[in-house]
């Protein structure tokens, strides 16, 4: 067997021959007698644990080498002709599988981590070589029996490989399986990366385990979460997935940061979606809930687009009409979503996608008179309309809308059919809300002019707010009464000169009758201005709405329009509008009206600082009024700091001097205010009670009951603590508290948030990095001190200590930073002065630990002395035993440092005096008159004589071993020195 094996080791090409050979020499060999010497040859390969390739190539020619051979004999149950109709699968019973099997029993529980994890991989190649052949039950319960014993494995490679043995012997059918209760328990709390993706390929997709698998989605590895969705593509099916589940995955992949992973789902998961709704996006889009979750459907939409050419996707969009428009009685949401995403797509497309979106865009005006006709459809309301449709109606209008930015508006034509549509839908009292963003998006297209733009939106908001009405004019009684009273007077007076004018006509006098003609035409007209007269008449007048709905409206087309790039504040029609309506409504007795005014308003500080600093107090007590709503304070809140992230944190200084200069005595009260303040937030800016006061107002709302409104808070500060707005360690010290607080472990967002902060604020300069110091020991003496009661009681302070040591490492910082930053100086005085002066405080433990995973500044002589000397001091103060095993661990690896670097000091005075010319090695005489004559000993001018360890230099120091004697004749043995200054040294403890 040995050449064969020898063999094996070189290529796999070989293994089918090897195993014909192999197979030989079991047919002329006693079972017992090949299986010893098998299982000898087998020993060499299991107690390698490096996966080399020639190793590996054994593994796998050994476990072919037992699966053909098992195979081979007779021992498997060969199914007679006339039992094919009942056939069954054939059962492996071989006795060289059983003697491996057992050989493995007796193996898997070796100290041997190598021997462990080549009895789970052989077990994995073996039962993966057999596919569908069934095995004994006995030998199918040994191998379980194993296998689960090795998923608890110290090593996670051995775990890896169990997990993968264990596929094929999982029972789906049933509930109480050891096999996939294991994988669950691996898939959500194993620690290593490799187990996890191996049980997402490995565990039965079944009702009870697809919710583990889902979770894998946001696994924080990028190959688990690869692994998953590849699963997903291949193994599960659409409809298997609930809509939400569907509307997850889609929004987890294509937001992940990978780009591996994304491209997993466009082309993987997303295909084979698209594949079970027969290729037709429009099924694909039925699958999912459009309406409520749209850019959800949009960015799959575009994913899938983008794997397809223009003319392709215009080819498969089939539902248009000659005029380019769907049909009313065919529309849907759907339809008109994908109609909507496809000419966004070909629009993104540019001068290659114009020719395929002239296919499926219509001409502006017919498109216009379409819209209007589905927006009339919206205004009138049917009794027998549901919610839910006139929700989906509401859609339809909207994305129709959407799709007016893609229209060629080149001709006036065009451009007026737009422009009257969109004013008669925004003065429309059946106008959704929720198309106003939309409407002034459009708007801004139509009028680039920034001028234009706001004097048509204050007439819009002004015909909106107060319209045109007609008012009708009674007529009083008495007034009637003598309009009567003149009518009647002008029929008798009619009637008389009618009978006169038929007399004049039989008379044949014309001229006559002609003359009385014309003044009964005088009197007929006087007549009907009289009747006319008694009618009521109307007058138009203006009529202000200030019901909520028009001024939620009014205020929404504000905001949009606020929020528009390169549009100005400063313009008079804003002032106008925020004279009349913003303000107006911020005292509204309806909360979001008020919510909506403060939003207006906030937008309206941000461009012009002279509004800021006049309305900058109606924020505050807004955020301060105990029974506001939580939307309202969040909205002030976010406009607060919006403004002091542009403006900065003097606005609010400048604002409260400028309305305490009139006041009497104001220099006084500012003095003790300033004063008061000092005690409450340590900041770059004390000496302004205005900041102050500011920035402990915001600290106060991070201990908001309301998660929105602590979120909001913490982000904020965040952010001023970020951009350099404000300099303070004690709103640091409150943020790390925190997000080590049990409590915001629920509030993803602030998580999140907090997390992708504290690295970015401490890499972003050296200043950052000083108040992550002066915050160290405030953080960990109030996690130390915390009542029972309080939830910071819980936090491990170990890991709050490792965080803050690790954010003020100098590698975080630029190159330029880098040489200078002595940030764990500082801490490691801070944390010696903090633990001599309480040593027996419950802080001592966590902060002697800390000294130990400080890095040493070796370089700073004075600095190392310095600590010497503490911990000598800390160590006959401090009783408590573990406190003082790392102390004085801390104190060795100080003594290290000093001898260390007076060594280097001592080397670098004497190496720079004396210059070696080239010469004789072993004789060489310096510029200074050193001699030496050989290796061990050198004799310099100035007076140093050295023998072998012994050094005398010209000042008196003499040096013997770890004695040293200096000019101020110090008296000095091998553990205790003592110099003119009274310092003795006595191992590690310095008086």
């Amino acid at each position: 067997m040995e050449p064969i094996f020898h063999q094996s080791q070189q290529n796999s090409q070989s293994h089918g021959r090897l195993i014909k050979e192999m197979q030989k020499i079991y047919e002329n060999k006693t079972f017992e007698e090949f299986w010893v010497e098998l299982k000898s040859f087998m020993k060499y390969f299991m107690v390698k644990f490096e996966r080399e390739p020639a190793v590996e190539r054994v593994v796998n020619f050994v476990s072919n080498l037992i699966i053909a051979l098992s195979r081979k004999n007779n021992e498997v149950q060969d199914l007679q002709p006339e039992e094919e109709e009942n056939s069954q699968p054939e059962v492996v019973q071989s006795s060289i599988m059983e003697k491996v099997i057992a050989f493995i029993f007796d193996s898997h529980n070796c100290s041997s981590r190598a021997i462990r994890y080549r009895c789970c991989q052989l077990t994995n190649k073996l039962l993966a070589g057999l596919g569908d052949v069934m095995l004994d039950d006995e030998l199918c319960a040994n191998i379980t029996t194993i296998m689960l014993e090795r998923t608890k494995d110290s090593i996670p490679i051995i775990r890896e490989q169990a997990i993968y043995a264990l596929a094929c012997l999982q029972n789906p059918e049933d509930e109480n399986c050891p096999i996939i209760e294991a994988y669950l328990f691996h898939l959500e709390n194993d620690s290593h990366a490799g187990v996890r993706r191996a049980v997402v390929g490995s565990i039965a997709l079944l009702s009870k385990t697809l919710p583990a698998i889902l979770d894998r989605t946001k696994d924080i590895t990028e190959s688990v979460r690869c692994q998953t969705f590849s699963i997903l593509a291949e193994k599960i099916n659409i409809r298997a997935l609930s809509i939400s589940q569907r509307l997850d995955l889609i929004d987890r992949g294509l937001t992940d940061r990978s780009i591996t992973v994304k491209k997993i789902c466009t082309r993987k998961l997303f295909q084979s979606w698209l594949q079970s709704c027969d290729g037709s996006f429009l099924e694909l889009l039925y699958s999912l809930d459009v309406v409520t979750s749209f850019k959800q459907c949009e960015k799959l939409l575009l994913s899938l687009f983008e794997q397809y050419t223009a003319e392709e996707l215009v080819k498969n969009f089939t539902f248009l009409s000659d005029d380019l428009l769907i049909n009313k009685e065919e529309v849907d949401c759907e339809k008109v979503a994908y109609w909507k995403t496809l000419c966004q797509y070909l629009d993104s497309l540019g001068v290659d996608g114009a020719d395929s979106l002239e296919k499926v865009l219509p001409n502006s005006i017919v498109f216009c008179d379409y819209l209007k006709s589905c927006n009339l459809d919206n205004c009138v309301k049917s009794e027998t309309r549901s919610a839910e449709d006139e929700l989906e109606l509401q859609f339809i209008v909207e994305q129709l809308m959407g799709m007016l930015k893609f229209m060629d508006l080149s001709d006036i034509a065009a451009r007026n059919a737009v422009q009257t549509l969109l004013h008669d839908v925004l003065v429309s009292d059946k106008t959704n809300n929720c198309w106003i963003s939309t409407i002034v998006a459009q708007l801004h297209i139509l009028k680039p002019d920034q001028k234009e733009l706001m004097n048509y939106i204050c007439d819009l908001v002004s015909e909106i707010h107060e319209p045109v009405v007609l008012t009708l004019l009674s007529v009083n009684e008495d007034e009637r009464r003598a309009i009567d009273l003149k009518i009647a007077s002008l029929r008798i007076k009619i009637h008389e000169l009618r009978d006169h004018l038929d007399e004049y006509v039989k008379k044949e006098d014309y001229i006559s009758a002609a003359n009385v003609k014309n003044t009964l035409k005088q009197l007929e007209q006087q007549q009907e201005e009289l009747n006319a007269s008694k009618i009521p008449s109307s007058e138009e007048t203006n009529e202000v709405k200030n019901d909520p709905k028009t001024l939620l409206k009014c205020l929404t087309i504000i905001c949009e329009t606020l929020m528009l790039k390169n549009v100005s504040v400063k313009e008079p029609t804003i002032e106008v509008l925020k004279e009349s309506i913003i303000l107006p409504s911020i005292p509204n007795e309806c909360d979001e009206v008020r919510n909506l005014g403060l939003k207006c308003l906030g937008l309206c500080c941000l461009n012009c600082k002279e509004t800021a600093i006049r309305h900058l107090n109606i924020f505050l007590e807004a955020c301060h009024i105990e029974v506001e709503v939580d939307a309202v304070k969040v909205t002030a809140l976010r406009a607060i700091f919006d403004i002091l992230l542009v403006f900065g944190i003097d606005l609010f200084v400048n604002s409260s001097s400028s309305e305490e200069d009139g006041e009497a005595n104001s220099c006084s009260e500012n003095n003790e205010t300033a004063n008061n303040l000092e005690s409450n937030l340590e900041e770059s800016t004390q000496e302004k009670s205005g900041s102050s006061v500011m920035i402990a107002l915001l600290c106060k709302q991070m201990d908001s009951e309301v998660c929105e409104i602590q979120t909001v808070a913490a982000e904020g500060l965040a952010k001023l603590l970020l951009s350099g707005r404000i300099a303070a360690s004690k709103v640091l010290t409150r943020l790390i508290l925190l997000w080590f607080n049990p409590i915001s472990e629920d509030n993803y967002y602030l998580c999140c948030c907090l997390g992708t902060f504290f690295p970015v604020f401490a890499s972003d300069s050296a200043l950052n990095q000083e108040l992550v110091v002066d915050s160290f020991l405030p953080v960990v003496k109030t996690l130390c001190n915390a009542p029972a009661s309080s939830p910071l009681s819980k936090v491990d302070t170990s890991k709050v200590c490792d965080l803050l040591i690790e954010l003020t490492r100098p590698r975080l910082l630029p190159g330029t930073f880098c040489k200078e930053n002595l940030n764990h100086d500082r801490i490691l005085v801070q944390v010696c002065n903090e633990i001599l002066s309480n040593p027996n405080s419950f802080s001592v433990r966590p902060l002697s630990r800390v000294l130990n995973y400080l890095d040493l500044n070796e370089d700073s002589i004075t600095m190392l002395k310095d600590l010497k000397t503490l911990i000598s001091k800390i160590l006959s103060v401090v009783k408590d035993n573990m406190s003082l095993k790392t102390l004085v661990k801390f104190s060795q690896r100080v003594d290290k440092a000093v001898s260390a670097c007076e060594e280097k000091s001592r080397v670098n005075s004497i190496g720079p005096e004396c210059e070696t010319p080239n010469g004789d090695n072993n004789d060489v005489t310096s510029e200074c008159g050193t001699k030496s004559g050989d290796s061990s000993n050198a004799a310099p001018k100035c007076g140093t004589e050295t023998d072998g360890n012994n050094v005398t230099l010209e000042c008196g120091t003499n040096i013997d071993g770890s004695s040293v004697v200096s000019e101020c004749e110090p008296k000095s043995d091998s553990n205790n020195t003592t110099s003119e200054c009274d310092t003795e040294v006595d191992g590690s403890s310095v008086a």
